[in-house]
């Protein structure tokens, strides 16, 4: 994938197929994941294995109307989310997690987690080479999430043969599709799955997992932080799960 050059994320079922993402990957080596539909977005939980949940009106969270809830991995190790939260209303930025530098990242690592909303567009335009097809066809039930990793082209190498993933990504899965993204120093791999988890989870949002970097910051924590958005989606869109 070159440099400053986008790709759409497709979920695939029998012969449609739905715009669920977009990946961009920068100038500057960030690379860019989020949601392609501008919707009401805010910050609805940190979970700090310290301190528990955290939740309005402990966390200071405005929320944000008719934005494209993404997240940005800048090269630095800093993942910004698009929304922003702080503990008090005068520290509030946008919600950031420290991880790894980009370049230090060399065996699978998950970045995040895409929940699937209820309602996603059908496209019927063509599809580029570039974009990103996660086959639902076959799944015994309908997915609820995308989890995204990051690898060394190395890496990626020893766990696919003749095009094929040789262990499945995540434990808690009953079923995964598997479909590959290659910038210049890396492979992020989108993993479509069901998860045994899946029955407990809400719809649309996403989670991004590290250690918390404040505004005004306090005792570093170790959370979670879930961005969800609005169902708000164009009129035109159609039911995944019909």
């Amino acid at each position: 994938m070159a440099k400053g050059q986008s790709s759409k994320v497709f979920i695939k079922k029998g012969n449609q197929y739905f715009l669920f993402l977009f990946a961009l990957l920068m100038e500057d080596e960030t690379v860019i994941i989020g949601y392609p539909a501008k919707v009401k977005s805010g910050i609805k939980f940190v979970n700090d294995k310290v301190h528990g949940e955290l939740r309005p009106p402990d966390l200071y969270a405005p929320e944000e109307v008719n934005t494209a809830s993404k997240i940005s991995f800048h090269p630095s190790g800093q993942y910004k989310l698009t929304s922003k939260m702080a503990r008090t209303f005068g520290e509030v930025d946008r919600a950031t997690i420290v991880g790894p530098r980009l370049k230090e990242i060399l065996t699978p690592r998950r970045m995040a987690e895409f929940l699937i909303p209820d309602e996603i567009p059908e496209i019927r335009e063509p599809r580029a080479l570039k974009d990103i097809v996660l086959d639902a066809s076959h799944a015994p039930n309908v997915p609820l999430r995308c989890t995204v990793f990051c690898m060394s082209h190395e890496e990626f190498d020893k766990i696919i043969k003749d095009g094929k993933i040789l262990y499945q990504f995540v434990d808690t899965s009953v079923w995964e599709s598997v479909h590959a993204l290659e910038s210049e120093d890396h492979v992020w791999v989108f993993v479509l799955r069901q998860s045994r988890e899946d029955t407990t989870i809400s719809t649309g949002g996403v989670f991004l997992i590290g250690e918390v970097k404040w505004a005004n910051p306090p005792p570093a924590m170790k959370c979670k932080c879930l961005d969800f958005f609005g169902k708000i989606w164009s009129l035109l869109t159609k039911k995944f799960n019909k």
